[in-house]
């Protein structure tokens, strides 16, 4: 088993699940702006509409990769000293409090809470946008594959920019 956490093995698993992380959560934010775009494309918004009644699912992966991230993470670094001392790292600190604020969004996916939380249900999953941008901060300060990183970080800010214009307008 400890193949797979050789050294030059880590860091492919660490990005792997990292990225399908991300990916799964881009695709969640871009569901309504692209809903709205198309929105007089019956066969685009048909499409849509059967991700957007999965979105929940979708959310509740991104979390699940980003376990798996943190299990990687963990696996190498076993020890708490060695986490703890890593957490004064802004890159980590960064890390761990998009997770966390990705597990509490997690923990209320679910129909009991929506009826639980009613209202406060939406402002409270609505955490996602700044959990997205602590996600890029994250990868930004690793500097690594900053290229890959923007052609996932420019359209979902282009769309969501585009769905506040709407908004306020």
């Amino acid at each position: 088993m400890d193949f797979y956490f050789d050294q030059r093995y880590y860091p492919e698993m660490m990005y792997d699940s990292g990225v399908v992380s991300v990916q799964l959560l881009v695709t969640t934010l871009a569901i309504t702006p692209l809903m709205l775009i198309f929105r007089s494309s019956r066969k685009m918004v048909s499409i849509l509409r059967w991700f957007q009644r999965r979105r929940r699912y979708l959310g509740l992966a991104c979390f699940g990769y980003a376990l798996i991230h943190l299990m990687i993470y963990l696996r190498r670094n076993s020890e708490f000293a060695d986490v703890l001392w890593h957490m004064e790292d802004p890159k980590i600190a960064i890390g761990w409090i998009a997770l966390l604020i990705l597990l509490l969004l997690a923990i209320t996916s679910n129909d009991k809470s929506v009826d639980t939380l009613g209202s406060r249900w939406k402002k409270l999953h609505r955490w996602v946008y700044f959990s997205t941008v602590l996600i890029f901060l994250h990868w930004a300060l690793f500097g690594f594959f900053l290229s890959e990183m923007l052609i996932w970080l420019v359209p979902i800010t282009v769309l969501q920019a585009w769905r506040l214009g709407l908004r306020h307008r």
